[in-house]
């Protein structure tokens, strides 16, 4: 695992979405994009325990096994139109765990993930 947490990006945004926030610190990344009344946040940090614990919340969900790239994933369709839908995957071998959350579909919500690329 790195001691410092890399830098990824997502290269494929749909369109109209611009990113409108970053917030970084050691240990997390949280990236938010807008596009008129919708929003998509992409969140990425090192895997602890609290990563384990933060997935019981989503209990009104339905999920379904996906995969983004060569990663086993998650995808949370959401029940409530309040809520967003969630695809959670994690790369075992640098220790870092994604979050997408987005009012967007499943199939466009993948193309997003897959389009996450690591800067050097």
């Amino acid at each position: 695992q790195d001691d410092v947490l890399p830098t990824y990006e997502v290269t494929d945004l749909p369109e109209g979405y611009v990113r409108t926030e970053l917030l970084v610190d050691e240990t997390s990344c949280i990236q938010i994009f807008e596009h008129e009344t919708d929003m998509m946040i992409f969140v990425y940090n090192f895997v602890n325990v609290e990563t384990q614990t933060e997935i019981e919340f989503f209990s009104d969900y339905e999920i379904y096994p996906v995969s983004v790239g060569t990663f086993a994933a998650d995808y949370y369709a959401t029940r409530s139109p309040d809520e967003t839908n969630e695809l959670l995957w994690i790369d075992e071998e640098n220790g870092i765990a994604f979050q997408l959350s987005s009012y967007l579909g499943k199939s466009e919500m993948l193309e997003v993930a897959n389009s996450i690329a690591r800067k050097e």
